[in-house]
């Protein structure tokens, strides 16, 4: 067999989930041939991915001299460090190759990279710039540099980076998608719609764009619009089942009137902390009152102990690579990707399918993701403008710990909290209690899943608790 074809081999090996067979080849490959850099970079790349960096550092540590000097050894070499969580061996590394390949993108932007995950946004920034003058024509470099921005929530330099984007690059896509979204992100919403429209013109079968226009149709309450969109998203990817439940979720909008503008303004008004077990009933019924807000903790699932350990922690390292591991959950309607927070046993759920993207890619989003959302959550624990929900797996749960809960919130402010226990019974479905000013205990009959069916029917109770809290939240506030 040539080196070619044992390389083909191992990847088959890899992608049967074969990983024993495929470092086994690959060991045979380094046997063969142990100056090809493809049989330590590849198994490494593998190893990695899979959080197996000290084996992934073991089998490039024994490389010859000579593949040192290889753009993908020292690539591969860098990424390990990074993935590994030690981004300071990660920046020696890309420096390294930044010296023996001065003009390459990869050694710009992986810089750029370490620097910017271990907090030194702005020796990130000086690496992009001089990366931008060397080489003046990478999308890469330029892309990387808006989204520094965006990382530290400066939106008007986000949106005047991605501005930049789309003069220097009008053929490509990739800077009018980030203007949307940093033009959304900053709040000028009008603005977002407009360069979506605008975009789709130049490229009309960007998925990115397509469900960018979708969703603002959804956002708007114009469900004629968002039928017409999301159709035009299956148009162009016919298997996207995100794509199907919205373009159903938009026809029940328009027919039976579910997402009105009063639910909505309602269901804006809670913000989760997240469930005892499932980590979904609450976030489900929110999406099934046409609401989608953003919150760290929607979709996860911490004990109320962990709640409030983690309030009282102001949920620091929530985000950080090195407390946050990536499981692959499977249930009935498939596998997705959850992170995990070591810390404080935070799971969240994602609704992203292990086949859309590597384990490495998801863990650095999600990273990104999480550390943008905490600010956001203790920024909303500050306002005190919302009521905060926490939903209980038990019928009932002692004084002392509700006590600590409620405590843990008051840190940062004068917050409404309801804690809603489980109920069986449909004479106590709905029923609403007060403990005291910022306080509130509330009982709802679990979600039923349809037999036969992917619907999940929310709750009658959460919609009667939600409005008695309403009132309770304006005349708190002597609204009339």
């Amino acid at each position: 067999m040539t080196s070619g074809e044992w390389l083909d081999a191992a990847q088959r090996a890899l992608d049967a989930d074969d990983m024993d067979g495929a470092l086994a080849i690959w060991h045979s490959i380094r046997c063969k041939y142990p100056f090809a850099p493809e049989g330590y970079v590849r198994a490494a790349s593998a190893l990695s991915q899979v959080g197996r960096h000290d084996e992934a550092e073991d089998i490039l540590a024994i490389a010859p001299l000579s593949v040192l000097s290889n753009l993908d050894f020292l690539r591969e070499w860098a990424l390990v460090a990074h993935q590994s969580g030690n981004y300071s061996k990660a920046v020696d590394r890309w420096q390294m190759l930044n010296v023996l390949f001065p003009r390459s993108i990869i050694g710009f932007s992986g810089l750029a990279m370490s620097f910017s995950s271990e907090g030194a946004f702005a020796a990130a920034e000086n690496v992009l710039k001089l990366g931008m003058k060397y080489v003046p024509d990478a999308i890469e470099l330029e892309a990387e540099y808006a989204m520094l921005a965006v990382h530290q929530e400066s939106w008007p330099e986000a949106v005047q980076r991605w501005q930049r984007v789309c003069n220097k690059f009008p053929n490509n896509q990739t800077g009018f998608v980030g203007l949307a979204k940093a033009l959304q992100a900053s709040g000028n919403h009008d603005a977002a719609k407009e360069s979506v429209a605008n975009a789709l013109i130049q490229f009309p079968g960007d998925s990115e764009l397509l469900i960018m226009h979708a969703e603002a149709a959804e956002k708007s309450m114009d469900f004629s619009h968002a039928i017409s969109r999301w159709a035009a998203v299956l148009s162009y990817d016919p298997k996207n089942a995100w794509a199907e439940h919205r373009l159903e979720k938009a026809r029940e909008g328009l027919t039976s009137l579910a997402y009105d503008k009063e639910q909505f303004g309602l269901m804006m008004l809670f913000e989760s902390l997240g469930e005892e077990r499932s980590g979904m009933e609450f976030g489900t019924f929110q999406r099934a009152m046409g609401a989608d807000p953003v919150g760290l903790l929607r979709w996860s699932e911490l004990g109320i102990s962990q709640l409030s350990y983690a309030l009282e922690s102001a949920f620091e390292g929530v985000g950080l690579p090195s407390q946050t591991d990536v499981v692959i959950d499977s249930h009935i309607d498939g596998d997705e990707y959850v992170t995990v927070d070591k810390r404080y046993g935070i799971r969240t759920h994602s609704f992203v399918v292990p086949s859309k993207m590597t384990p490495e890619a998801f863990l650095n989003d999600s990273c990104r993701r999480l550390q943008f959302m905490r600010q956001k959550l203790l920024r909303d624990l500050s306002a005190a403008e919302r009521v905060f929900v926490y939903r209980l797996s038990k019928t009932e749960t002692a004084d002392e710990e509700i006590a600590r809960l409620q405590t843990a919130l008051s840190r940062y402010g004068n917050s409404l909290l309801l804690c809603v226990h489980p109920t069986h019974r449909n004479d106590t479905n709905g029923n609403l209690f007060r403990r005291g000013q910022r306080l509130l205990i509330g009982y709802v009959k679990p979600f039923v899943e349809s037999r036969g069916s992917d619907a999940i029917r929310p709750s009658e109770g959460w919609l009667t608790i939600c409005r008695h809290v309403m009132e309770i939240y304006r005349a708190r506030l002597r609204i009339p």
